[in-house]
């Protein structure tokens, strides 16, 4: 799987968990995640909760994170 593709359909959620990415990729490595997180690509904001850095980053999407 290509990241870019990932954030592409990914990336209108906002915030996404383990079972939206399922839906959307459903034979995903777990441990991909963990790569692609680890490069920069995702910040994990919980346990099973991501989304990509540009919207961690905007101060008005933080109620939309804590509503999560």
């Amino acid at each position: 799987m290509i990241v870019m593709d990932f954030i592409d359909k990914v990336g209108p959620l906002g915030i996404f968990s383990i079972a939206d990415i399922e839906l959307l990729y459903p034979n995903i490595n777990k441990r991909r995640l963990f790569e692609w997180k680890k490069k920069g690509y995702i910040v994990m904001i919980r346990n099973e909760w991501y989304c990509l850095p540009e919207f961690f980053e905007e101060s008005s999407n933080v109620l939309i994170i804590c509503n999560r």
